[in-house]
């Protein structure tokens, strides 16, 4: 789970390439998930998982309640199916192309922007 953020400030090497894939090497199988908040005033992180799940050919879905958009990422799309889960996971909803950071290349001005998601 990548909850690590505080405030709107973005630890951006936690939501590279490279991470994804230490995060990926921890997971006990296939059937593991990823979830990432992306609840931000001021940034559109969306496209940036989905460029993560795109580069390592994940299935994504949102998840919202009443404080958070999360947005979970696995290699076993039945995962979602699972009761509860199911009834609340919807795809993910971008309004830019999706994004790849890297170690080496992130920018932050791509992904300026008010989300979608205000809590209720």
């Amino acid at each position: 789970m990548a909850d690590a953020f505080s405030s709107d400030a973005v630890p951006v090497h936690l939501l590279t390439k490279e991470a994804l894939g230490i995060y990926l090497q921890h997971l006990r199988d296939n059937t593991g998930v990823l979830a990432f908040n992306i609840s931000s005033r001021f940034l559109e992180l969306a496209p940036v998982i989905a460029g993560l799940g795109q580069a390592y050919h994940l299935s994504a879905v949102q998840v919202r309640d009443e404080y958070s958009l999360w947005i979970l990422l696995s290699q076993d799309p039945e995962i979602f199916r699972i009761p509860g889960l199911e009834k609340r996971a919807t795809p993910v909803v971008l309004k830019k192309r999706p994004i790849l950071w890297t170690d080496d290349y992130s920018n932050l001005i791509a992904v300026l922007g008010r989300q979608q998601f205000a809590p209720r």
